[in-house]
C-alpha cells in the first residue's frame, strides 16, 4: 500500500513561500514543504511516509539556492527507516505558552521546546524583533498552510529523526522535529522539519 515517490510533487505556493521567507528573516528555524501527495486514506499516516525524502530533498535544494556554502549533502541511513505515529493537533502544537517570561531581576523562564509552537518561537537565537511581534505571522502562516487547526481538519504524524543527517545538528541540544500534516480543507500535505544548533 505504498505511494511511489514519483507521485509526490512539491507545491509551495507563492503566498506561502513569502510567509516562510518572512518567518526565516525573523529568525524562525523551521523548514516547511507543501506537497501534493495522493492520500487514498486521509486518516492513515502510512501514506505520509513517502513524502519525507522528497521534502528533505526540497529543503536541501532551497538551501543550495539561498546559501550554497552552508548547504549539506542529504544522506539517508538505509538501515534506519522513519517511524511515525499519529498525534493530536494539541500534541503537535505542544505547550500553548511559548514565550520567554521574566521571573525577576535578571532571571527568565524559558519554555521547553516540546512541539511546533515552542519550536517556532524559541530558536537557539531570539526572534526579531520580539516573540510577541512574530505572533501575527505565526497565525497567518498556520492559516495559509493548514486552515483550521483542529483534529477534524488535520491528520498529524510525528516521525523519528535518526534516519537522516539533516537532523544531526539538532541532536546536539536544541532538538529535532519532523511532522507531516495533512489538511483536508487545503487538500495537501505539509512537512515541517526542524534541526539546528547554536
Amino acid at each position: 500500500n505504498q505511494i511511489q515517490m514519483a507521485s509526490v510533487k512539491v507545491l509551495n505556493p507563492d503566498n506561502i513561500e513569502r510567509l516562510i521567507s518572512q518567518a526565516a528573516a525573523q529568525g524562525v528555524v523551521l523548514d516547511y514543504v507543501v506537497l501534493n501527495c495522493p492520500m487514498p486514506s486521509e486518516a492513515d499516516i502510512s501514506f505520509h511516509g513517502p513524502a519525507l525524502v522528497p521534502a528533505l530533498e526540497e529543503i536541501q535544494r532551497q538551501l543550495l539556492h539561498k546559501a550554497p556554502l552552508l548547504a549539506w549533502r542529504l544522506k539517508i541511513h538505509e538501515s534506519l527507516q522513519p517511524q511515525g505515529h499519529q498525534v493530536s493537533v494539541q500534541e503537535f502544537i505542544g505547550s500553548t505558552y511559548a514565550f520567554v517570561k521574566a521571573t525577576g531581576p535578571g532571571s527568565w523562564s524559558v519554555p521547553e521546546v516540546d512541539g511546533y509552537k515552542t519550536a517556532f518561537f524559541n530558536p537557539p537565537h531570539s526572534l526579531r524583533p520580539t516573540q510577541e511581534a512574530c505572533e501575527p505571522l505565526y497565525d497567518k502562516l498556520n492559516s495559509a498552510l493548514f486552515g483550521e487547526m483542529t483534529d477534524d481538519n488535520l491528520t498529524v504524524a510525528r516521525w523519528s529523526t535518526e534516519w537522516c543527517n539533516y537532523f544531526d545538528d539538532g541532536r546536539e541540544w536544541w532538538g529535532t522535529f519532523l511532522w507531516t500534516i495533512h489538511s483536508r480543507s487545503k487538500g495537501w500535505l505539509v512537512v515541517v522539519a526542524g534541526s539546528t544548533t547554536d
